[in-house]
């Protein structure tokens, strides 16, 4: 009995001790409540594309309106509307010429919400401020040019 309140104990330390690493493999994509100037960016594929034409809302603001508009795109491009510019999304809005669709493993990288203009490998590079993910042949469509530090 001991020794099953002991293992017990012990798988208990080790689920929570797993949490942390299991929620840092997440992306951390743009999504609801975001500002910055990818969002304007992303906003104005939205609505002013040929293609699409929604109304996203005030400009550099994740708001209702934008999220509107982004559950109604992936639900015409027959993606899971959830409310995020995750990878999928991104490659159906921005159309990059290739992707992991292909067989081109397209890395994730961090791109900065509030000023640069580049994309990091490592989230803490160069203090970003509230940094979010998105494929690397998105981040240079939007105009993000590789980190002199991490890609050397």
């Amino acid at each position: 009995m001991r020794i099953r309140r002991i293992l017990s104990l012990l798988l208990a330390v080790m689920l929570i001790s797993a949490l942390p690493a299991m929620a840092a493999t997440q992306p951390v994509y743009i999504q609801y409540g975001d500002t910055g100037r990818p969002i304007g960016w992303l906003q104005i594929d939205l609505g002013l594309s040929e293609t699409w034409a929604y109304d996203t809302g005030t400009i550099a603001y994740f708001g209702d309106k934008t999220l509107d508009a982004l559950d109604a795109f992936q639900y015409e491009c027959g993606l899971t509307p959830n409310g995020m510019f995750d990878d999928e999304t991104l490659y159906a809005l921005l159309d990059p010429p290739y992707s992991a669709l292909y067989g081109y493993e397209d890395p994730l990288v961090w791109i900065p919400m509030y000023g640069g203009m580049r994309y990091h490998a490592n989230y803490s590079c160069s203090d970003m401020i509230e940094p979010r993910q998105m494929p690397v042949s998105c981040a240079e469509l939007l105009g993000f040019t590789p980190c002199g530090r991490c890609y050397q």
